[in-house]
């Protein structure tokens, strides 16, 4: 079979064909056991017949791919494992059964998470009510089906970045808990009225629909919300007032209110609680955790000939004692190779101080 093929020709969605005895206990795997996030189900629940709702129900096979058929769940996929084997899905859902001696169950899952396919999928809902998923449409998608041995590779590479992946995933929850518990440990609740006096947004910042990226500049960030402006949903850039309050202080404060209040809006008249004078400054503990946590950001033109230079912190003077006007001189050298660049730049560094950390950098040229 050629590489490219429709899902229809590798798998075939099972009729819906069992009816529950009102008297019997099934494993029954509803909408709601699957995770949208996690695309696995995540419970399989033993029920009996006559607490189900009325229809006909399929029942699975490992290795079968459950997609969720009607809007705005289309999204819902995940694959039967042995634990599941015979169980019933709800009437929600369309079974799709792989032809294992064309593909995989796995790469076929992996294809139902693809942009690709749910970008397919999603354009040709039908109905307006209802949206609902045909399963015609789901037959007629394409798929790139390579070999079955170029498939179990591919799977094991899927894998190792959908591990990764959901470790991101719980880094970044942790995380974001960080700066909330530090702000409420120096400052209490940061929608509490705590002595401190308050003043409006606009006071200490100029608020302005993002239109288009701006290049980084102190004090300038942008939040995710526009229900300040009228119209305007997307963006919002902030320029704030650095010589009233410090800008670290602020962009916290104003994440905390967007991530755990589900009352309060960010707008031009949202009071602000502003905090003494010395924990407004730079160098409070607060803020200079923040400096270390919160990214810099913005955009710039590149041009022919422009060299970027990505490095981890192991090269900062302070660690591996080269100075960074030494490391400007060799990029900025057009007649040493990147190579050449790169080898002298790991020779400077090693030389100074044997590098104290690990020292991780890639160099490219426009």
């Amino acid at each position: 079979m050629s590489e490219f093929a429709s899902f229809g020709q590798c798998s075939v969605v099972t009729k819906a064909d069992v009816h529950p005895d009102q008297e019997s206990i099934y494993d029954y795997i509803s909408l709601s056991s699957l995770s949208r996030h996690r695309k696995k189900t995540t419970r399989v629940k033993s029920t009996p017949g006559k607490f189900m709702p009325k229809g006909a129900y399929t029942r699975v096979e490992t290795g079968d791919l459950l997609i969720a058929r009607v809007y705005p769940h289309q999204s819902y996929v995940a694959l039967v494992s042995e634990g599941q084997d015979q169980a019933l899905a709800s009437t929600f859902f369309y079974v799709l059964r792989p032809d294992q001696s064309l593909v995989e169950p796995k790469y076929l899952y992996y294809q139902t998470r693809s942009r690709a396919f749910c970008t397919y999928i999603s354009s040709r809902l039908v109905g307006s009510a209802q949206p609902t998923l045909h399963a015609g449409t789901i037959a007629s998608a394409p798929i790139h089906l390579p070999p079955l041995s170029q498939q179990q590779t591919l799977i094991l590479l899927l894998d190792e970045l959908e591990t990764l992946r959901q470790l991101k995933t719980e880094a970044d929850r942790e995380f974001n808990t960080y700066p909330f518990a530090l702000y409420v440990n120096l400052f209490g609740k940061p929608l509490k009225d705590n002595g401190w006096h308050t003043r409006s947004l606009k006071e200490l910042a100029t608020l302005e629909p993002a239109k288009s990226p701006e290049k980084d500049a102190d004090g300038v960030f942008e939040m995710l919300q526009g229900s300040g402006f009228p119209g305007h949903r997307g963006p919002i850039r902030v320029r704030v007032d650095a010589s009233i309050i410090e800008p670290y202080y602020l962009i916290v404060y104003l994440h905390l209110v967007l991530k755990h209040s589900h009352t309060v809006r960010i707008g031009a008249d949202l009071p602000v609680p502003i905090p003494p004078q010395e924990i407004s400054t730079e160098w409070h503990p607060f803020n200079l955790e923040m400096g270390k946590l919160l990214p810099s950001w913005g955009s710039f033109t590149l041009k022919p000939g422009d060299v970027l230079f990505l490095a981890s912190d192991g090269l900062e003077e302070v660690t591996s004692g080269c100075p960074l006007e030494d490391i400007q001189a060799v990029l900025e050298d057009k007649d040493k190779t990147l190579e050449d660049q790169a080898q002298t730049i790991l020779d400077k560094c090693l030389s100074k101080r044997g590098g104290g950390d690990n020292l991780t950098f890639i160099i490219a040229r426009v």
